[in-house]
């Protein structure tokens, strides 16, 4: 209970910082700045002003070498989304799998922000690295396990029972069987692209996912406002037909 107490004030305190950011942009027309560790970054708040750079700046920082590491050349925490797996977290395999997932996390983002840690040659001579390529290696071969065993199911034409959401194929079983018989996807691009998803999933939707539903529980009538901008917006919506 207190590590999840001590989770939510730090979470907190990050909320606060990113509030501070946008009202000092504010202030600013639209713009500020912030250093994280030894790199200098340029916020902006402005709706026109992002759509420009978004547009004209589609390279990624150089800190995602780091995570490159970890999930190689994949372009993209729902493992039942993602893989079509339920884990069973009181077992001794998935809570071993949840650790090296932690470990791995704490380590890339901690290289990202430590400047000391971003020399690839001090770094090998550090403990951390080794921490890092133990934990990565369970996490590729949990998932390396998990994509054979999918593609030996599609190719036998077993049915694969996913519980609730049974109809519903995984990102991976969808990737699979697009692949076609030809195998356009090799087992280790299919590797890369379902551990992006997996990392990239507890940092951005599911954090947003649970910070807007606290702030919504405690705002009925702005829970009430959402219901009703939709149905505003798409007539059809009001009415109990099924959508078009």
């Amino acid at each position: 209970m207190s590590t999840q107490v001590e989770q939510g004030v730090i979470d907190e305190m990050r909320m606060k910082a990113i509030q501070s950011f946008g009202r000092d942009a504010l202030k600013n027309g639209g713009i500020t700045h912030v250093w994280i560790g030894s790199k200098f970054y340029a916020l902006s708040v402005d709706a026109v002003d992002i759509e420009v750079i978004l547009k004209r700046s589609l390279e990624k920082d150089n800190l995602t070498r780091f995570a490159r590491n970890l999930i190689g050349n994949g372009l993209i925490f729902a493992p039942e989304t993602v893989l079509g797996l339920k884990l069973d977290l009181n077992g001794t395999k998935e809570k071993q799998l949840m650790e090296s997932f932690n470990m791995t996390f704490k380590l890339v983002t901690a290289r990202m922000a430590e400047p000391w840690l971003q020399l690839d040659a001090l770094y090998k001579l550090l403990p951390y690295q080794r921490t890092f390529e133990k934990n990565k290696e369970i996490l590729r071969r949990f998932v390396n396990e998990i994509i054979k065993e999918k593609r030996k199911q599609i190719k036998d034409n077993i049915k694969i029972d996913t519980g609730d959401t049974k109809s519903i194929k995984s990102f991976l079983e969808l990737h699979i069987v697009s692949s076609g018989v030809d195998g356009r996807f090799s087992d280790e691009e299919l590797l890369e692209e379902s551990l992006v998803i997996l990392l990239a999933a507890t940092n951005t939707s599911a954090v947003g996912f649970h910070i807007a539903l606290k702030n919504l529980f405690g705002a009925v009538n702005t829970c009430s406002i959402l219901v009703q901008l939709p149905q505003n917006m798409i007539p059809y919506l009001k009415s109990e037909s099924t959508y078009p």
